[in-house]
């Protein structure tokens, strides 16, 4: 036994709007003409204003356009009642497509955060390998000055890791790189 075949809502939704579009045009001209055809002052009108003219059969009771207008009612309520459960389902399917849509983006950012983390963990440790460096050189420089050499200028060295990294931060920003 195959499985029952599941049509796009969507579809099955587009398909209806533009058959009811149909339907809705054919109860829009039938109400015209219902309304034509109730209003019998302005065809009584035109006939005593031609008296040549063959006489017109009478404007059809009330009970037949009543039976009518309740028959367009009822068709387009019966429209409406196939529609709203198709457009129902249409905006199911988006919620749904929407919220899986946000999971997979919400785990992308997870993802980047843990990305930036490690990268941070890295700079951290970098930061320390660049002040234990500059506090060798700085011992290095003392030996040179003991043994009556000049110092190599070394650049400044922040005690605190955060301000090394706040300092090439601004360095970067001064070189227009963030």
């Amino acid at each position: 036994m195959r499985p029952k075949r599941v049509e796009d809502p969507i579809k099955q939704l587009q398909s209806l709007l533009t058959d009811r579009s149909k339907v809705l045009e054919r109860i829009s001209g039938i109400h015209a003409m219902l309304d034509s055809m109730k209003s019998p002052a302005s065809s009584a009108a035109s006939i005593e204003s031609s008296p040549n003219t063959p006489s017109v059969a009478p404007a059809p009771t009330a009970e037949p356009y009543d039976r009518l207008s309740h028959m367009l009612r009822d068709m387009q309520s019966q429209i409406e009642n196939q529609v709203r459960p198709l457009a129902q389902q249409a905006i199911d399917f988006e919620v749904q497509r929407l919220r899986e849509r946000a999971a997979i983006d919400q785990q992308d950012l997870r993802g980047c955060l843990e990305q930036i983390d490690r990268c941070v963990s890295a700079c951290i440790q970098r930061a320390r390998e660049y002040q234990r460096e500059h506090a060798e050189l700085s011992l290095s420089n003392g030996r040179l000055t003991a043994l009556g050499a000049l110092p190599v200028p070394l650049p400044e060295c922040a005690s605190d890791i955060t301000e090394i990294i706040d300092s090439r931060l601004q360095w970067l920003r001064v070189q227009q790189k963030i």
